[in-house]
């Protein structure tokens, strides 16, 4: 374990007993910092702006950006480099030679406390900072309200603004230590398919991976599940529904480091960290989990689940026991129904006979079952009880209900464990 203050002296201590000629082979220092199981590695750069083709974040602060059709081109570094941001997609390769990870021992000031209190818990300016850092066009006020950037008009200047406010958060973020020991945290986001695909080739490769944008964290198991819901599909798909187009899928990440840094102070209620862009991560696994346990049923357990009287509602405060319902699962058997077949079938509403108001369930009509031998107070203890049959945590809706099902069909989940720089 080696300071870094403590190399910096020994190399400026050697400058005074060699020739500056010979002390070109240390024109650029690296050293490695053990933090528990993690090794991290910093760049101290001292000739020109590029070590290993990696380009100091704060480079960020003078680059430039020029419209090109329906993208943006940003020129930065010496040599320069070029990011093209479109609205095509996520271009993981924009700023994937940017080096973030700058360590600074001084105290928070002022100034970086605002970035990190306007960058936690809210989107006016973080949404922007991701959109960019994936390589795609920022949204304007006009095409997203709830962003508070001063450009309104012209997307290369509203590039450069969120640039510059992106390095301030990343100034900010640099000045806090990392953990003192390797840690479980939990992140929930939706990604191409491109995206999960490239996930499973490092795994098998053994490689590494990381992604040029920052990545919140939560060491709130339950809270990170919360992105997974519909509501927060990528805008390039959400119209059309990301998963039914096969364009992203909702992902549920499991990191194991001590590169994070702690944001608690600032966002306890989502229990907040912070992963730097570009931190590397070895890929443990890559799992597709169905979060429907009703899709995973054969009949035989069909069968079992409908005669059992110990269902829970999903509110916790409920404790109401639901069930059983004997003669539904006598018909589901009769039918071999599976659990897929019969959500299937549940979901398939209404219909009429006698009037356009002569209400009629399907999936009972279907079994043979006549209404009154399944009155309303069974069919809606069955609706609370079948509200509880998904693997993902419940969440906390926006209004009416306490708690809402988190009811995307499936997800992946994705464990790492710190790489190396």
């Amino acid at each position: 374990d080696f300071p870094l203050r403590g190399l910096v002296n020994i190399l400026c201590g050697v400058t005074k007993m060699v020739p500056m000629r010979s002390f070109c082979a240390l024109c650029i220092a690296i050293c490695f910092v053990d933090v528990g199981a993690n090794r991290i590695q910093f760049a101290s750069i001292h000739a020109g702006d590029v070590v290993g083709g990696q380009v100091s974040y704060k480079k960020l602060l003078s680059a430039k950006a020029s419209s090109a059709k329906k993208s943006i081109v940003v020129s930065f570094g010496s040599p320069v480099q070029k990011a093209t941001l479109s609205r095509d997609g996520v271009n993981k390769d924009a700023f994937k030679n940017v080096m973030w990870q700058e360590p600074d021992s001084s105290s928070l000031t002022i100034t970086d406390r605002y970035y990190i209190d306007k960058y936690t818990g809210r989107f006016d300016y973080s949404r922007n900072v991701g959109v960019v850092l994936r390589g795609i066009v920022p949204y304007t006020t006009r095409e997203d309200p709830a962003n508070k950037y001063q450009e309104q008009d012209d997307h290369a200047k509203l590039t450069l603004e969120v640039l510059k406010w992106a390095v301030g958060f990343g100034t900010a973020i640099n000045k806090l230590p990392v953990l003192q020991s390797t840690r479980p945290l939990w992140r929930g986001a939706w990604e191409t398919k491109t995206q999960i695909q490239a996930y499973m080739g490092l795994l098998r490769a053994g490689g590494q991976s990381s992604v040029p944008w920052f990545q919140p964290l939560s060491s709130d198991q339950s809270y990170a599940p919360t992105f997974l819901q519909e509501k927060y599909e990528p805008r390039v798909c959400k119209d059309a529904g990301c998963i039914k187009t096969d364009h992203s899928f909702p992902v549920l990440y499991e990191f194991h480091t001590a590169a994070a840094k702690d944001l608690t102070e600032w966002n306890p209620k989502e229990s907040e960290f912070m992963l730097l862009p570009n931190t590397a991560f070895k890929v443990m696994s890559v799992e597709k989990i169905i979060n429907d346990k009703f899709s995973e049923m054969d009949n035989r357990a069909l069968v079992a689940w409908l005669e059992r009287g110990n269902h829970r509602p999903l509110d916790p405060a409920d404790d109401r026991n639901l069930g059983p319902w004997p003669l539904l699962a006598k018909k589901v058997k009769e039918k071999n129904w599976s659990g897929g077949q019969f959500i299937t079938e549940y979901n398939s509403g209404y219909f009429t006979i006698n009037g356009p108001y002569d209400y009629h369930l399907k999936y009972l009509a279907n079994l043979n079952i006549n209404e009154d031998d399944f009155p309303y107070n069974l069919q809606s203890q069955l609706t609370v009880a079948l509200r509880n049959r998904y693997k993902l945590p419940p969440v906390k809706p926006e209004k009416y209900a306490s708690v809402a099902a988190n009811s995307v069909p499936f997800y992946y989940k994705i464990i790492q464990e710190d790489g190396r720089f």
